[in-house]
Parts: structure tokens; C-alpha cells; sequence
């Protein structure tokens, strides 16, 4: 199997041809854990790091395939297509301690198409072709090779660490950012958070409860393309909201009174009856969102209040693009909203649901519509809905009931210790998959009326909605 990362100093063609033939295994065993084959695996890493060339993403790539089934093919990776948007938002160094290139503003926020015209590049050197589709036991995009390449452009490095150091210089000057410390989880608060939650929780800590970080880099690996069951690329584990961030100035809340909203928003994103809808930014990237007492704080670009007195719900709406979403609600006696629903529209997302007390909401709802989406609920304490849309999409419930809609697609649900009652409520047992991240040697299915009960050591732990007549062909996926 291949394992291919984009080159990161010099251009490159790689061809395979020949008698070349994979065995018959499906599965193999990673760091101790089963995950299923996958013959080429295309798995960039856009980070800038210390050997990295300047932009380094802009170097020309070309992956042919030329034996077997595949006759006169490119191998692209997802990230080729044109609506795709490499830099969301700035992307940290790799190396933080030996830092590379910075990557220009001009990059941030823009599709492929969108660089590809103001430059005549971009990434990998072509823009995946209309005809390149996803293959089984293939992490990538199979295609009709690109034509009319240049020579190779080997782009190489400046010439010494001098050289390096003062183009690095010139970057900052122009992109005026540095790297955002607020993406990082803070070790402290962390563990202040780990010990709030065992004395509400009345359990033990658990390596599996919490995101540590080998369950995030296989959680998120599995996301890249979930068609053929196998581990791609992922981000951090940023699943938790910097302390930091979600609190802010106390004072700030305490002085809102009437007049929380942000007037920018006056026209775009005010109550109707009882009800606020807030657009989250076009351009997607990260939004960190806090519900706190009567208002809630968006921190997506700059900080902004909106007063939440006498409403009854809460509707947050997503981009056309890739949105990381952080919700925390910190819920206590003073929050007296009976809803709260976010819908992500048709990119890539990933939604972490975070929540403090469980007295309110009523009803918390997140609606992933199209695309590969995360949903993660596994540290909220209320009662969710989880919709995942077309697409193949993970879901993780949360630590009381959850409903879980995977919607169409081949979609993974993960059961974690610690969590509630959870519903699949539309699980399709010849396409879906179950994750387990627990000792899973005292599971039992039970049928009850038309649905599958999963018990383990008698207790319920998620029941399979209208499969009582599955009980074999679900035994052999939990198994």
C-alpha cells in the first residue's frame, strides 16, 4: 500500500506500472487498532514547516497510474477539486519551535479556481478534472491526467537560513498575523474541566471519555473518505474550546443589558417572534459561539454580544463552505431557552457541541446537510439531535439521549463510555458502520418490539431504530 503526502521541496512526477497487484487482505492493524485497506492513501499537509519551499503547495505533482484497471490515470487529491479551500484560515506552523514559509493572505479563504486565475497555479500543479471520481480502496480522486504541464518548477529553497529567515521576515511584514495561540487547548484549564466533569458526572476518568490525543488523530483520520472505510487525513484535536476564549471579559457580559446585539447584525440576524437566527461568516473557517446566561457571544471575527432575554430558540446558520464550529453552553437557572439549532450548509464541517449544567436548553439540534461532516456531542450533557445529511459523515452522541440520523451515505456512528441512551435512528447495517471505543467483550443484542436493543452488562446503551429482524447482520458489525 502507498502512503503519499504533496511534495513539500521539489517538483515531481511518480508513475505506477508494471505487474503490480495487492493481496487480498481487508483490513489491517494500525498502532494496535483495525482499520480497514486502502491501496493509495492522498494525504496532504498543508502546514508550512522548516524544509518546506515557499508555497510549497503551488509545486507541480503528478501521480499516474498505468497497470491493472487503472490504464493511463492521475491519482489528485481531494483538494484538487476547484471549489476547495485550501486555507480556511491560516494555518499554524508544523514546526512551531523551527518555523517555515508563512503562507500569504493572498491564499486565505479562496478556492482552487479562484488561485488558479489570479496566478495561472495551483495546488498540485492542476486542477482535478470533472471526470475524477472516488474509487474503492483508494484515499483520492481518480481521473484523466492533466496535460500541458510545464517542465518541472523545482522551486527550491533560499540558499542558506539566512536567506530563509529574512523572506520569513518579509512575509510577517506583509501578512501583519502571527500564528493564533487560541487554537491551542491549554493543558490546565483542560484538566480543571476533566475534574468538573467527574464531580458532575459521579465516574472516573477515562482515556476513552475524553478526546485524548491518539482517539482525535484516529477519530479525524477516518473522516477524509468515509466511501471506502478508511483512515485519511485529519486536524488537531482542538475538539475543546480554549478556556480563554469561551469566558472572556466577565465584565463585558454584566454591562450588556438591551443592548447586547451587535448593531452590524441590525438587518441580517435579529428576532423574529421569539426566535434569533445569527449567519455564521461566508467565507467558513472556525467560529467559536458561547451561550452564557442571557447572551450569547460570538467569537468568530472579533467579539460580538447579542442579548438572548425572553427568547425561546436559537437558530445559527452555516457557509456554502467549510465550517468549524465550537458551541459551548454554559446552561444554569438564568438560560431559559427551550431550543437551540445549527444548520451547516453543503461543505465539509465539523460541529463540536461542548455544555456545562444540563437544566436548559430543552433541545438541542445540529443539521449537517451535505458534505463529510463531524458532529461531536460526546461532552454535552443535554438532550441532541444529530442529522448528518447526504454524505458520509461521523457522529459522536452526547451524555444523555441522543438521536442520531445519519442520512444518506455511508456513515459511521461512534459509541463512547460515558455516553447517554443513543438512537440510531436510521442505521443501515449493509452500509453504515459502528465504531466502539469502549471494552465491547460484554455487549448483547436484545430485540424489543421493532427495534435492536445493544445492552451492555445488561444496561442500554443504543438501540438500532427498526432493525429487530437485523439482529444477525448487526452482531457481525459490532463483533
Amino acid at each position: 500500500d502507498f502512503y503519499l503526502n504533496e511534495p513539500r521541496q521539489l517538483g515531481r512526477r511518480i508513475r505506477f506500472g508494471g505487474d503490480l497487484r495487492f493481496g487480498d487482505l481487508s483490513s489491517g492493524l494500525v498502532e494496535g487498532e483495525r482499520v480497514e485497506r486502502a491501496y493509495f492513501e492522498m494525504d496532504p499537509e498543508f502546514a508550512p514547516a522548516a524544509d518546506s519551499a515557499n508555497e510549497h503547495f503551488l509545486l507541480d505533482d503528478q501521480v499516474l497510474l498505468d497497470f491493472g484497471p487503472y490504464r493511463d490515470k492521475q491519482l489528485y487529491f481531494f483538494a484538487q477539486t476547484a471549489d476547495h479551500i485550501l486555507f480556511p484560515e491560516p494555518p499554524d506552523q508544523l514546526t512551531p519551535d523551527d518555523p517555515g514559509p508563512t503562507i500569504g493572505d493572498e491564499f486565505i479563504g479562496v478556492t482552487n479556481a479562484e488561485i488558479y486565475s489570479a496566478l495561472g497555479q495551483s495546488f498540485g500543479g492542476a486542477i482535478a478534472p470533472d471526470d475524477a471520481l472516488e474509487v474503492d480502496r483508494i484515499l483520492g480522486l481518480v481521473g484523466t491526467p492533466a496535460t500541458g504541464l510545464p517542465a518541472l518548477d523545482p522551486n527550491p529553497l533560499p540558499s542558506d537560513e539566512e536567506d530563509l529567515e529574512e523572506e520569513e521576515d518579509l512575509d510577517d511584514e506583509d501578512d501583519g498575523e502571527g500564528v493564533d495561540a487560541e487554537d491551542d487547548l491549554d493543558e490546565e484549564d483542560l484538566e480543571e474541566e476533566e475534574d468538573l466533569d467527574d464531580e458532575d458526572d459521579g465516574e472516573g476518568e477515562d482515556a476513552e471519555d475524553d478526546l485524548d490525543e491518539e482517539d482525535v488523530e484516529e477519530d479525524l483520520e477516518e473522516e477524509e473518505d468515509l466511501d471506502d472505510e478508511d483512515d485519511g487525513e485529519g486536524e488537531d484535536a482542538e475538539d475543546d474550546l480554549d478556556e480563554e476564549d469561551l469566558e472572556g471579559p466577565e465584565d463585558e457580559v454584566d454591562e450588556l443589558g438591551d443592548e447586547g446585539s451587535d448593531p452590524s447584525h441590525d438587518d441580517l440576524d435579529r428576532h423574529m417572534g421569539g426566535e434569533f437566527e445569527l449567519a455564521l461568516p461566508e467565507r467558513g473557517g472556525t467560529s467559536r459561539l458561547e451561550l452564557k446566561q442571557d447572551v450569547l457571544i460570538n467569537r468568530s471575527s472579533g467579539v460580538e454580544h447579542y442579548s438572548t432575554e425572553a427568547l425561546e430558540a436559537i437558530v445559527v446558520f452555516g457557509s456554502d463552505r467549510d465550517d468549524k464550529v465550537k458551541f459551548l453552553i454554559q446552561s444554569d437557572s438564568r438560560l431559559e431557552l427551550e431550543e437551540v439549532s445549527l444548520f451547516v450548509a453543503s461543505g465539509d464541517d465539523k460541529i463540536i457541541l461542548r455544555q456545562s449544567g444540563t437544566e436548559r436548553p430543552e433541545w438541542t439540534s445540529v443539521h449537517g446537510e451535505e458534505g463529510r461532516d463531524r458532529l461531536d456531542a460526546s461532552r454535552f450533557r443535554g438532550m441532541v439531535e444529530l442529522e448528518g445529511g447526504p454524505g458520509n459523515d461521523i457522529l459522536i452522541g452526547g451524555q444523555s439521549e441522543s438521536a442520531l440520523w445519519g442520512g444518506p451515505g455511508r456513515d459511521r456512528f461512534q459509541l463512547r463510555r460515558g455516553s447517554g441512551l443513543q438512537w440510531l435512528m436510521d442505521f443501515d447495517p449493509e452500509v453504515d458502520r459502528i465504531r466502539i471505543r469502549f471494552d465491547a467483550s460484554n455487549l448483547a443484542l436484545q430485540p424489543r418490539d421493532e427495534d435492536l436493543w445493544l445492552l451492555r452488562d445488561a444496561q442500554p446503551i443504543a438501540v438500532f431504530a427498526g432493525l429487530a429482524d437485523q439482529q444477525e447482520l448487526v452482531q457481525t458489525l459490532i463483533s
